[in-house]
């Protein structure tokens, strides 16, 4: 009977730190995951014989990097903790290396859910669960600031598509800059120089130049462009080049 129960402790144990859940991208086949507390994680820096890196809440080995992690400055500062936000502000600091990314825009966060998708598919680095915190609960499950954080990028992937769409079929002007004549933008083969302003779902303006036929801006209602479509300031509609900065005096 003794044996019987300890056998059922060691399982409730297991079932405690372990627990079937996709991990990854899409498509990647669920695992068993580690749930790691920080004061678990913590060992796992430059003075350990392995690293240990925390993004987003979730646990990589980057053991095999040594040569950039292995040093208490630098890169060595993601290591037994999740220092998430500094893959953006590039602060390898206590105060810098946090896991929250409050302040920073939608642009940004994609940004450190991109260095999250490079340890998902690095070679060398090998996964090892997540961490319990922010963006992770004691049984593994995201939480509810990781499933918005989530949501706000795919959002974003979204509209950098729609922009990049855009983009594609009404090309960026020509551009040039001088002391002597200022900024300047033209475009070739009888189209017309017009500002192209994306706006981000977090509101933040991503502008360009854009080239249109005369055609195409006749029809600019229907189009169903994202962007809003401006004249650039004191230049004519039918001009194919217009002033964006004035010279130097």
């Amino acid at each position: 009977a003794l044996h019987f129960a300890l056998i059922a402790v060691v399982v409730a144990m297991c079932m405690f730190y372990y627990r079937e859940r996709p991990r990854g991208k899409e498509g990647v086949p669920a695992k068993k995951v580690k749930v790691w507390k920080p004061e678990q994680i913590a060992k796992y820096r430059v003075n350990h014989k392995k690293l240990y890196l925390v993004i987003l809440g979730e646990v990589y080995d980057v053991s095999k990097g040594r040569q950039y992690y292995g040093t208490e400055d630098g890169y060595g500062g993601f290591c037994g903790r999740d220092g998430s936000r500094a893959f953006f502000t590039g602060e390898f600091t206590e105060k810098g290396l946090i896991d929250d990314l409050s302040g920073l825009t939608m642009q940004h966060i994609h940004g450190i859910a991109d260095w999250r998708d490079f340890y998902r598919d690095h070679k060398k680095y090998k996964y090892k669960g997540v961490l319990v915190g922010r963006y992770y609960t004691e049984t593994g499950d995201k939480t509810e600031e990781l499933n918005k954080l989530e949501k706000d990028v795919d959002n974003y992937k979204a509209f950098l598509k729609r922009m990049e769409e855009e983009r594609k079929q009404y090309e960026n002007c020509n551009s040039a800059y001088s002391d002597a004549e200022g900024g300047k933008v033209r475009c070739p083969y009888e189209k017309y120089p017009r500002k192209s302003i994306h706006e981000a779902p977090d509101g933040e303006a991503k502008e360009r130049c854009a080239c249109f036929t005369s055609d195409e801006l006749k029809r600019l209602p229907e189009l169903n462009l994202q962007a809003r479509i401006e004249l650039w300031p004191n230049c004519k509609e039918d001009s194919r080049e217009c002033q964006t900065v004035p010279p130097k005096k």
